[in-house]
């Protein structure tokens, strides 16, 4: 079963909120990690390793520092979870 755009934007946010203490409807898909107070290198990392466990994907290492905004993040969800 497919999982909608929306679906992971919502699930996404929600995550990153929840990871910096921000408000998830503060995030959009402009977001950047400029925009985040304590989003940097490191918690970057840790960040996508939650967001692979969370939904059980792999984001391929040259895209995950690759990822200019939230939306690209989403982006690529979407692409690797298209198939299921």
């Amino acid at each position: 079963m497919a999982v909608s755009g929306d679906n992971i934007q919502e699930r996404v946010c929600r995550l990153i909120g929840d990871q910096f203490n921000v408000p998830p409807e503060s995030i959009s898909r402009e977001t950047t990690a400029l925009d985040i107070d304590g989003w940097d290198s490191v918690t970057h990392v840790y960040l996508m390793l939650e967001i692979e466990r969370r939904f059980g994907v792999k984001i391929p290492d040259d895209r995950v520092f690759n990822l200019d905004n939230v939306g690209d993040l989403i982006d690529v969800l979407a692409e690797l979870m298209g198939g299921r």
